[in-house]
């Protein structure tokens, strides 16, 4: 009896400091969110821009810091020519639906067990060679984000495409220097407004 009495006791005690690790001592837990959709445009003065809203989680108690984030971009036919951005700013959404500057990018802290969300501004400078140039096709967007020290980011991999109406939009809006965005869905999402038949309405949206 007093055999089993230890083990019992010995059993709750493990179970006790299990918990005790995973509800107070456990690191950072971080995870990301994009979307669901981003805008990308041609800046008047060259270039590409991308807005890219992003919500980090800490599913830990333990307050985590998400340190630097990127994107990675490129067209799946060309997956040699990768194009890599290093956030710039934080974004907020005016009243006109315009994105203005808001602060610098700088490191998030994440509360223990709480979401933030920012939209974050990248860029392919005007500069940078060679030209990043839109086109239709199959595209793959790679969101990157630092934790900590990490010499190497967590990566999270997400896809758009290129339509030819959204292509030639697009190109008309480089031809004339206007940096009007296009709103580009990730990961074929359904679309904000779609007429589905009732076999589509069956195939997407019932459980």
């Amino acid at each position: 009896m007093a055999v089993a009495s230890a083990v019992i006791a010995l059993f709750s005690l493990a179970v006790s400091g299990v918990t005790l690790f995973f509800t107070q001592f456990r690191g950072p837990q971080i995870s990301t969110a994009i979307g669901p959709t981003i805008e990308i445009y041609y800046p008047s003065d060259g270039g590409l821009g991308v807005y890219v809203p992003a919500t980090f989680v800490n599913t830990s108690p333990r307050t985590g810091t998400v340190h630097r984030c990127g994107i990675t971009i490129f067209r799946k036919s060309c997956p040699d020519e990768k194009f890599f951005m290093d956030w710039r700013f934080f974004m907020k959404l005016k009243p006109e639906l315009s994105y203005a500057f808001d602060a610098p990018a700088h490191a998030i802290a994440v509360v223990g067990t709480s979401s933030t969300t920012q939209v974050l501004w990248f860029t392919w400078r005007c500069f940078s060679t060679p030209e990043l140039i839109i086109t239709e096709g199959e595209y793959v967007l790679t969101f990157h984000y630092w934790l900590g020290a990490d010499d190497k980011p967590h990566s999270d991999h997400h896809e758009f495409s290129i339509d030819q109406p959204t292509h030639a939009q697009l190109a008309e809006y480089k031809s004339n220097n206007d940096s009007t965005t296009v709103n580009l869905l990730l990961d074929n999402r359904i679309a904000a407004n779609r007429l589905l038949s009732d076999a589509e309405s069956r195939s997407l949206l019932d459980a």
